[in-house]
């Protein structure tokens, strides 16, 4: 207990220094789990979490945001009620990028292991409904947009599949990739 007490208060100071850059609902400062935090390597790229209510990142590598670019933005990140987002590695998060995590979903991000980097560039959107697994020293270029699911319903037909997007894998600018 005394353990689990000491990383949430320390993820909890974390927090607090990125808040000059970051927008986080008073709900999110209590999801945040783990050995990891939310890094700001520069000022042009904000963030803004928003958590519902048993929504849950554990950060087991670093979320750095930096814009490897050099655009200016602010990304987003908006978990349902339940929804869980799990860095595994060091994942860099560009500007304009808005992720979407729907109540009862989960989103992986394997994060660098043993390339020089893994991350989205910037002005990409994911889109979670049930589950999605981005492996290892990924690279996603800008406008790309990914998600798990349809949207909408086609006779006889799921709408939503588990989608994995393997390691080391590199995703050019303006490529869509559906379930």
């Amino acid at each position: 207990r005394v353990r689990l007490l000491r990383a949430s208060v320390a993820s909890l100071r974390g927090i607090r220094a990125a808040l000059q850059h970051c927008w986080v609902t008073r709900r999110c400062r209590h999801v945040i789990s783990g050995s990891g935090k939310i890094l700001f390597q520069d000022k042009r790229v904000k963030l803004s979490l928003s958590c519902a209510s048993q929504s849950s990142i554990i950060l087991r590598g670093n979320l750095i945001c930096h814009s490897p670019l050099g655009d200016v933005g602010a990304s987003r990140i908006k978990l349902g009620s339940r929804a869980r987002l799990v860095v595994n590695g060091d994942f860099i998060l560009g500007p304009n990028v808005t992720i979407g995590i729907s109540d009862d979903a989960e989103l992986i991000l394997g994060g660098r292991k043993d390339s020089t980097g893994s991350g989205i560039s910037c002005a990409t959107r994911i889109m979670v409904n049930k589950r999605m697994t981005i492996g290892c020293d990924t690279i996603i270029a800008w406008n790309v947009f990914l998600t798990d699911c349809d949207w909408h319903a086609i006779a006889g037909r799921s709408w939503v599949e588990p989608t994995e997007i393997g390691s080391k894998v590199w995703i050019a600018e303006g490529a869509s990739i559906w379930k």
